[in-house]
Formats: structure tokens, C-alpha cells, sequence
């Protein structure tokens, strides 16, 4: 340790105690075990060359670590993105192993690193995934930090640069590192001290340039022969492609390893990804990559790394999570002494569905949708099954010959049949199945039958029930002496049931009285309820007259389909709660009208009005007069067709008929009304050419034409 300096590091807090969490942990070193053959590096170096010459076997990494303080790295992912290369600068201790103890037996409160390297030793005392102090605040936020020791002569200093080099490339293929040098704007992998106190400041070391000077050595040098370890420990690769076709499981990519020296058997090996099991495994040769070999020129194997292997189809690789191995192995079936390199889980057991929509029309149950399910790659049989989920049984099955769905390809490419997994399929509707909850279920299947090995996707618990019913009541209003009813009402169930009812029922729920029905078209309610049995023809007018029996009643409605011409058997029906009353005759005498306008159109004049009367309700007949002002002599009548105003039963809502009181006569001018004082008389009355027994209204003012 460079103990004769003063060392600037970072730190935050300190701890007053320190564990030792393990001794002598000697961590094996495969890489070092193989005999290396000269190489020629990129740079010529003699100490390199004499390293690999002489085959210096690299020591094994002791593993000793302490909690000296233990705080992450500043960088975005806490692990160290580069190496700093310290020299310990005491020319008296050749050791590793007292540099070390000089930390831990508290030398550590003023600085401390994780590595110290001699000849024999590399002797790592902290967690490198956490940092040290011993580079100053920039350099400890990032980097992975060691101590070269003091070497006695030219061997015990090629040991350790050896040493020293292969720790380097183990940290970079610890962390996923390329080996680069460090660079004025802050980048680069390999440090020295005194690039920190260059490039990053907080320091003002200059290690260790002059110690590797003296042996004729540099930085440039040490990186080529890390380099060289990189590519003897690395163990790199690249699935491209993993992919379903209709012939099989395509997989390509690359993979190369420094430990796949000596494993001359190669393997791909498909896991399950749930189980962490093997499916199967597939001895495979390999192909020229050249594009990896100038990516990675010294990693071996590199040229040669390369697969390309499609697996059959079989229910084992589909409809499951998979991951797929890449296997160097020196055992022929690929079991033992292996190297591998392993994917990314890939989900082939996506299994997607929508059923758009299910109609019933007439006796017909349609249902239209996609099913996309990678699994369908080997059972290509499709089938819709319509179930009937309250009595828990099969009602239907009916196969179907997929279609294009291209917007289901856009939505999700990577499913295998995304594209033709269009359907459509019908049933004939047993009426019996009314109120019964039917789901929908679309199978794919390895058997013509539609049994076997399947998959399966149903539709959602919110089922499609063959029970809907539905109405609204438009308007319910007094018209004269006639009751006018309209509205809709749709069941499911009146599949069968021709005959319709309207029934004005006591709030005891007595019937008063029952109207049958002609249905009349409601585009607006199919548009509603396309799903719902004949939708489209379920509308209704009702217009009848308001005999004794009817008034006073207050009433609820109820409405009826039936297979029975007189409505009482068979049927189903839909009840509204909704409280409506029919006035009784009334005695009064309120008689009250109003002419709004007069109004000259062409050759024809519009008077518009209304005219309200208690005892309009027994006199159904209207008619409009017009009398000469001064012998109040008639000139001609005009029958009235009443028009609603709302306006009028607002404010008079206490006299019979009054939402219905209105009127909008058009009038030819004739020469009888020329040059007359005319005023105007509206008639109710029981007589239907406006004459017998009547009630007039009067309207103040007159006009000529």
C-alpha cells in the first residue's frame, strides 16, 4: 500500500467495526489450468511474449472479503463500468499478503482498494460490486480497483503483470466490459492512477507509469495481454432469431467461449423456462461467422461460432415458455465438462382470443371472432364449441376453416397464427336454451374430432345469455277519447311466440285489460340490441279507445309475446313499473282556448291554436268555424286533427285532454271570405259532421281577408 502518501478518497460514512466474511475462499481459475501457446499480441511486447513463452499458470483469486465500508456505485445499473491500476509504491514489501493486512488492521480508515496482486497471490479483501477509497471521489464512484506489489526481479514481475492482466479481463467479463483505454472525456475501461488524476481529478497520483517503466513495460502493453485473457474468458453470443414457422422452431445466432478450448461437441438445448427442465437437446455443427470474428478477434472460437437449427414441431416446444442453451461440451452427449450460453425466455404459449359478436337471428346463433394461439402450430384443427354453462354441457360443435385478420396480425405479429385466425360459426337455436347462459369456446386440436391434445380459449364469464329482455314506453297519452300507447319491447325468449300483448294492469297486479299488438319496425333498437332476437320488428303503437271501464284507472303496463292467439299461454313477458292514470269523466265546466296566429300562405290562410274542455272526453269530434263578426252567421267549418301541446297540459293540468288540445287549420281563402269581419269558433262534439251535442270556444278578435 502505498502508505507514505497521502491517499484522497471518497467516503460518506465509516464503520467502526469490520467482519471478515471469509478466509482463504480460493475461487478455481479454469482459464489458468489450459497451457497457453505463444500468441502474437498487437503490440510487440517482451515481457508478453515471455509470459506466454514460458506458460506462467495464473494464481488462483483468494477470496478474503471485509466490510470496510460499504456503499454502491454512482453509475445508473450500481456496478462498476471500468479497472483502475494502482502501484502500491513501497519498494520493500513484495507481498500481497502484508499489503492486504496493513488495510484490514485499520490502514483502511485512510484509504482502502479490493485487489492486491503479487507473483503468487491475488488476494481480493473487499466486494468488488461495491466500492473502495482508494482513487480519489470520481474514480471510486466507478471502478473496480487493485494494487500491484513490488516484484524483486524481471520474473516475479512478469508473474504479476500476468496476474494483474488476467483479473483485469475477469472483471470485464464479470461486468460485461469491452477492454478499452481510458480516454480524456471520461470513457475508456483500463485506468491507471494516473489517468484518474488527468482525466477525472480528486487525486494527484501518477501510478503506476515510472514502476512499469522501469521494467520496460506500459499501459498499452498490459491491455493487449488483458485483452488476450478477455478472449480466452469470455464467454459471449447471440440468439438473432427464434422464431415459429410452419416447418418448425428456427433458431440462429452465435456463440463463442474462451473455456470452449478442448469441447469439440456443440449443442443447442431447449428448456422449459416454468420448470427449468430440458425438452430436448440437438447436436449441431457449427458455421463461419465472420462477422463475429471481427467483432471479437480474440475470443476463441469466434470465426467458427455460429448456428443455424430449425426443431421439429412438437406439442413439447408449443404452448409453453421456452429458453434455448447454446452447449460446448468434451463429452459426446454434451452432459458433463460443457460451457453454455443461454437466451431469453420466449413465450410461445400465448393463447389470445375475441369473439366480436354473437347474434341470434331467427333460429340462427352466430358468433364471429379470432382465436391466435402459437400452440395452434400443431393442432390444426379449429372448432367453436357452443356451451351451455348453466346446465354444464356441450350443446354444439362446428368446425371452421380459419380466415384473414389482418388487424389481429398488426396487434400481435409474434403469434403464430395471427393472421388467419379469423372465424365464424352458427347453430340452429332450440328454443329450450331460452334463459340458459351459452359461452363460447374455440379450439384448436391435433384430432379431426376436435378431441386429443388441444388448446383452448373460452369466452369471458360475462356469458352470452339467451334471456334478454328489454322495453321502454315511448309515450303513453289521452288522444280525444282514445288512449295512444308506443314504445318497444325485445326478449330473447319470444323466438316462437308470433302473437303480442299489451296488458294495462291495477296496482295489485290485476289485469284491466289487454290489446293485442301489431309490431311495427324500430331500426333504432336493433342498432341498440343487434344481439337480441328480432330486434329490428319490435315496436308498437297502441291506440284504443277509453271506454267507462278505463276511466279513473291508474295503471302499470304490461307487454306479451306468445305462441297462443289469445296471449295466455306460452309466453313471456316484460314489465314496466311506471304508473300511469286515466282521468274520470269530469263536471266541471272549464272551456279555456287560445288563437296563436293567423297567417297568410299563398292562396290559403294556417290558424293555429288550441282548444281545451272538461267535457271534451265524450265528445271525440273537432271542428274549426268561421262566422261573420256582426250576424255571428257560420261561413264555413274545418275539421280538426288534434295536435299536441305540451305547453297547454303544463298549464292547465287539470283539464281533460289538454296535452292534445291543439290545432293548425289551413283554410282556402275563398271569395265568401273576401272582405269579411271574420272571427273564429272551435267546436268539440259527439256528432262527427260537427253538429248534436257540443262545447264552442269563442276567441276574441277578428280579421279579413
Amino acid at each position: 500500500m502505498k502508505q507514505s502518501k497521502k491517499i484522497t478518497f471518497f467516503c460518506t460514512a465509516m464503520l467502526a467495526s469490520m467482519t471478515l466474511f471469509a478466509a482463504n475462499d480460493l475461487m478455481s481459475n479454469q482459464a489458468t489450468q489450459a497451457v497457453k501457446a505463444a500468441t502474437s499480441l498487437t503490440v510487440s511486447s517482451s515481457i508478453n511474449s515471455y509470459i506466454l513463452n514460458s506458460k506462467f499458470a495464473v494464481s488462483n483469486v483468494t477470496k478474503e472479503l471485509h466490510t470496510f465500508s460499504m456503499f454502491n456505485y454512482s453509475t445508473s445499473d450500481k456496478k462498476p463500468n471500468g479497472i483502475v491500476f494502482h502501484y502500491t509504491d513501497n519498494p520493500n514489501n513484495f507481498s500481497a499478503r502484508n499489503e492486504a493486512d496493513y488495510e484490514i488492521n485499520g490502514g483502511w480508515q485512510d484509504a482502502f482498494v479490493h485487489t492486491f496482486i503479487d507473483a503468487t497471490t491475488i488476494l481480493n479483501i473487499h466486494d468488488t460490486d461495491f466500492g473502495s477509497w482508494g482513487g480519489g471521489p470520481m474514480a471510486n464512484a466507478r471502478f473496480v480497483q487493485f494494487e500491484l506489489v513490488t516484484a524483486r526481479n524481471r520474473e516475479e514481475f512478469a508473474k504479476s503483470i500476468n496476474n494483474a492482466a488476467w483479473y483485469t479481463a475477469s472483471m470485464a467479463v464479470k461486468y460485461n466490459w469491452t477492454l478499452t483505454p481510458a480516454t480524456v472525456n471520461g470513457g475508456g475501461t483500463l485506468w491507471t492512477h494516473h489517468d484518474v488524476t488527468r482525466y477525472l481529478g480528486g487525486t494527484n497520483h501518477v501510478d503506476p507509469d515510472a514502476y512499469l517503466a522501469k521494467w520496460g513495460y506500459d499501459t498499452t502493453q498490459f491491455l493487449d495481454l488483458a485483452k488476450y485473457y478477455y478472449g480466452e474468458l469470455a464467454n459471449k453470443g447471440s440468439f438473432d432469431r427464434v422464431a415459429m414457422s410452419s416447418t418448425g422452431l428456427q433458431i440462429n445466432g452465435w456463440h463463442a467461449a474462451g473455456d470452449a478450448k478442448g469441447k469439440n461437441y456443440s449443442y443447442l438445448i431447449v428448456m422449459d423456462a416454468n420448470t427449468n427442465t430440458e425438452i430436448s437437446r440437438y447436436k449441431i455443427n457449427r458455421n463461419v461467422r465472420n462477422d463475429v470474428a471481427q467483432a471479437y478477434p480474440n475470443l476463441y472460437g469466434a470465426a467458427n461460432s455460429g448456428f443455424s437449427y430449425t426443431v421439429p414441431l412438437s406439442n413439447k416446444i408449443t404452448n409453453r415458455k421456452i429458453r434455448i442453451i447454446s452447449r460446448y461440451s468434451s463429452n459426446p452427449s454434451g452432459s458433463t465438462d460443457y460451457v453454455d450460453y443461454e437466451s431469453d425466455t420466449y413465450d410461445f404459449s400465448q393463447n389470445l382470443a375475441s369473439f366480436d359478436k354473437i347474434n341470434l337471428s331467427g333460429n340462427d346463433l352466430t358468433v364471429n371472432g379470432w382465436h391466435a394461439a402459437d400452440g395452434s402450430i400443431t393442432r390444426p384443427y379449429h372448432y367453436i364449441i357452443f356451451y351451455n354453462a348453466t346446465d354444464k354441457r356441450e350443446i354444439s360443435r362446428v368446425k371452421v376453416d380459419n380466415t384473414q385478420r389482418l388487424d389481429v396480425k398488426n396487434a400481435y405479429p409474434n403469434i403464430y397464427n395471427s393472421q388467419n385466425s379469423g372465424f365464424t360459426a352458427s347453430m340452429k337455436f332450440d328454443r329450450s336454451l331460452s334463459g340458459k347462459d351459452i359461452q363460447i369456446i374455440s379450439r384448436y386440436s391435433d384430432r379431426p374430432s376436435g378431441e386429443g391434445d388441444t388448446i383452448e380459449n373460452w369466452s369471458h364469464t360475462v356469458m352470452f345469455n339467451i334471456n334478454r329482455n328489454e322495453g321502454w314506453i315511448d309515450s303513453v297519452r289521452q288522444n280525444g277519447t282514445d288512449l295512444r300507447i308506443g314504445g318497444w319491447n325485445i326478449a330473447d325468449e319470444s323466438v316462437g311466440k308470433q302473437y303480442s300483448y299489451l296488458f294495462l294492469m291495477n296496482l295489485k297486479g290485476q289485469e284491466i285489460a289487454r290489446f293485442p299488438l301489431n309490431r311495427v319496425p324500430r331500426v333504432d333498437v336493433q342498432n341498440m340490441y343487434p344481439q337480441v332476437y328480432n330486434s329490428l320488428n319490435s315496436g308498437f303503437l297502441l291506440n284504443t279507445p277509453i271506454t267507462a271501464k278505463l276511466r279513473g284507472q291508474t295503471f302499470t303496463i304490461k307487454l306479451r309475446y306468445s305462441s297462443n292467439q289469445s296471449g295466455s299461454t306460452n309466453y313471456v313477458d316484460t314489465d314496466f313499473s311506471t304508473r300511469y292514470q286515466i282521468p274520470a269523466i269530469k263536471n266541471g265546466t272549464e272551456n279555456k282556448g287560445s288563437l296563436d296566429t293567423v297567417r297568410i300562405d299563398g292562396q290559403n290562410a294556417v290558424l293555429k291554436g288550441w282548444h281545451s274542455a272538461d267535457t271534451s272526453d265524450t265528445k271525440p269530434y273537432r271542428y274549426l268555424f268561421l262566422l261573420d263578426k256582426s250576424t255571428k252567421s257560420e261561413i264555413a267549418r274545418y275539421s280538426i286533427t288534434s295536435v299536441n301541446r305540451e305547453d297547454v297540459a303544463k298549464a292547465y293540468p287539470n283539464i281533460n285532454n289538454a296535452g292534445w288540445s291543439g290545432f293548425s287549420v289551413t283554410v282556402p281563402i275563398e271569395n265568401k271570405l273576401l272582405n269579411r269581419n271574420l272571427i273564429v269558433m272551435t267546436r268539440y262534439t259527439d256528432d262527427v259532421n260537427g253538429n248534436g251535442n257540443s262545447t264552442d270556444y269563442w276567441y276574441n278578435g277578428d280579421f279579413k281577408f
